[in-house]
């Protein structure tokens, strides 16, 4: 009887998988793009496919640094862990005038890692340090904006092209910083002074990560058409 019952589910399951019919999103049903890039393609273009590098972690293989009159900072070949997490929150596309996109994730528990150094004056505290440092931030919005065009590719089928791309920057997100072997007079300073350095440089470091997410996100356009991203399967 139990086993009648079971195989009676995963008949019906198996019949109801079958019947689904993949619809496309209309190109102004933003509901629909929304949701086909949250269930079928946000995870699969973070890992990463053939040409397309992983965006979780991002790799900055140089460095980052930072000059100002008072201070001198430098991020080692730094690391952002974190992106796979994110929630997929948005995706508009308008068509006026100029066709326009709008991009929206809301990431928790980003991580940024590397090794550091800086040496100058922030709020009259002198700091001096080189090491290793971890930033983290509990949630952080990111908000990509732009103008985009439809090309066929070289394979004959339509591709999302990005042409140009703003980013907004989240200026309330919450940090916490360690910053190993940093040294400030007065002493026993560090930990204010980290948290200075890191808001005071924010916008520079999270511009540079993003930018490679962007740059990620075009390889990933480049190469899966539109009819692989935006689309919902209806009974």
């Amino acid at each position: 009887m139990w086993w009648t019952i079971r195989f009676l589910i995963a008949l019906f399951y198996f019949h109801n998988a079958y019947a689904l019919k993949k619809q496309f999103c209309g190109p102004t049903d933003n509901e629909c793009l929304t949701k086909s890039i949250k269930e079928h393609v946000y995870k699969k273009f973070v890992r990463g496919i053939d040409g397309v590098e992983s965006s979780d972690p991002l790799y900055i293989m140089d460095k980052i640094e930072i000059n100002r009159a008072n201070f001198k900072y430098i991020l080692y070949k730094p690391i952002l862990s974190g992106m796979s997490k994110c929630n997929f929150m948005k995706l508009r596309l308008a068509h006026d005038e100029v066709s326009t996109v709008t991009y929206d994730l809301e990431c928790p528990n980003l991580t940024i890692r590397s090794g550091y150094e800086v040496k100058g004056t922030i709020d009259r505290i002198q700091g001096e340090g080189k090491d290793f440092c971890e930033i983290a931030f509990d949630i952080y919005n990111v908000n990509i904006s732009g103008k985009y065009e439809r090309i066929k590719g070289n394979d004959g089928k339509l591709h999302f092209h990005l042409l140009t791309h703003a980013l907004e920057l989240d200026q309330n997100a919450i940090s916490t910083v360690k910053y190993r072997n940093l040294y400030t007079h007065p002493t026993d300073m560090g930990d204010y002074f980290g948290q200075l350095l890191e808001k005071q440089t924010r916008d520079i470091v999270m511009t540079t990560f993003l930018n490679k997410y962007v740059s990620n996100l075009k390889d990933f356009q480049r190469i899966v058409p539109i009819e692989e991203k935006h689309f919902r399967y209806v009974l």
